[in-house]
């Protein structure tokens, strides 16, 4: 049972640390041990031990958050942080070496404009359950392990054997528009309202035309974890959601392409798909693909909010599963809640190659979770072998 967290608010505005006290202390899970108006005043009080998490301003006198992390990375025993950034440029940059650092996760920081009631229940909204699940992750970490113990743990699926490496088919040049379908695979039909039972849906056995990956908390080191592992003779274009506010996408697409192969952005309405290029949804908004021309492309779109998440992994798989079908590869990884499932089991249906980020390596075991359960992960793997299955997938066509 997960014990009651104990948070240090780490916030140089008066203001802010009373919005951030009032957005936690009523949950009785949650106990607000004090808070620290600059970075080195938190170091001391955490030094006083009883802290499992603290929220962390960036910008401090005396000492700022990213001195924090520095100082507490590698340090026993462990607490989580949660970055509270300004919404801007800087902050965003600030926040992704916080990331970098070891930190949990991060929101943006509440509009005081908005009027106090709104801007606590909103920030409720996103802070609680971050706190939450980062006190369960700090609690693992300090009884000896990553992944929760042994008790409920979920029972292998198939397809965790991974096949033998086969010859890799001939690339298609970096840049050459990816058509949706071929004379020998015509376009894929609607998706099926029903979900198939499991372990009974026929895989395709062409190639697939389209790579697809969702994740949340802990998917930024995540996605450099994969994508600087993918081949840059990858012959298919490679979309991703991941759970974070505007601006923030951009950066992440920047510091994640220093370290690929394959060229990263952030998508743009209207961008083609090409061989060789990755795609992230921008932050507050969803991303969908469509046909477009002879090929395929994005459309980027403010629609409402799909369980709480603007961009939506439900909402690009959804649309995945209507134009690419069977022909797309996807990998759901680490993240709170429940987004991609659904999505999932559309592409399921239409013999999509589905692959799952394994407990034991996941920050917290939300979204891949569903997919183990149910059956519809084709593959549970470790971060570590998930680019190496994803590269295979495109070699050898999507089949059993």
């Amino acid at each position: 049972m997960l014990k009651k967290v104990r948070v240090l608010i780490v916030e140089d505005s008066v203001v802010q640390r009373k919005i951030l006290r009032m957005a936690l202390e009523g949950h009785p899970q949650i106990e607000v041990v004090g808070h620290a108006s600059n970075g080195q005043l938190a170091l001391d009080r955490i030094a006083l031990g009883e802290v499992d998490v603290i929220t962390l301003d960036l910008e401090m006198p005396v000492m700022g958050g990213l001195e924090v992390l520095k100082h507490l990375k590698g340090k026993r025993p462990q607490l989580g942080a949660i970055v509270v950034s300004a919404l801007s440029q800087q902050g965003a940059r600030a926040s992704m070496e916080a990331m970098r650092l070891g930190a949990f996760d991060l929101i943006t920081k509440p509009n005081s404009g908005a009027g106090l009631d709104t801007v606590i229940q909103a920030l409720q909204a996103q802070l609680v359950p971050l706190v939450l699940a980062c006190g369960e992750f700090v609690q693992r970490l300090r009884s000896g392990g990553r992944g929760p113990g042994s008790a409920g743990a979920v029972p292998p699926v198939r397809g965790q054997q991974r096949p033998p490496i086969r010859r890799p088919m001939p690339p298609r040049q970096a840049g050459q528009p990816i058509q949706p379908s071929t004379a020998e695979e015509p376009q894929a039909p609607l998706p099926s309202r029903t979900v198939p039972s499991r372990g009974m849906v026929a895989k395709s056995k062409v190639p697939p035309a389209l790579m697809l990956i969702g994740s949340s908390t802990g998917g930024p080191q995540a996605l450099e974890t994969v994508l600087s592992r993918l081949p840059g003779n990858l012959p298919i274009p490679v979309l991703i959601v991941q759970h974070m506010p505007p601006l923030f996408t951009q950066t992440l697409a920047e510091s994640l392409d220093k370290k690929c192969a394959l060229h990263v952005m952030e998508a743009k309405n209207g961008q083609p798909l090409r061989a060789g290029e990755i795609l992230i949804a921008p932050g507050g908004h969803h991303m969908k693909v469509r046909r477009q021309g002879a090929g395929m492309g994005v459309q980027i779109t403010n629609d409402p909010p799909e369980r709480s998440c603007r961009p939506s992994v439900d909402y690009l798989f959804r649309s995945a599963s209507e134009l690419t079908g069977g022909r797309t590869v996807a990998a759901i990884l680490t993240g709170m809640g429940d987004d991609g499932t659904a999505g999932c089991r559309l592409l399921q249906a239409k013999g999509a190659h589905i692959i799952a980020q394994d407990e034991q390596s996941c920050v917290v075991f939300g979204m891949p979770k569903l997919l183990v359960t149910e059956g519809i992960a084709d593959a549970v793997l470790p971060l570590t072998e998930i680019a190496d299955e994803l590269a295979r997938s495109c070699r050898r066509g999507v089949k059993r």
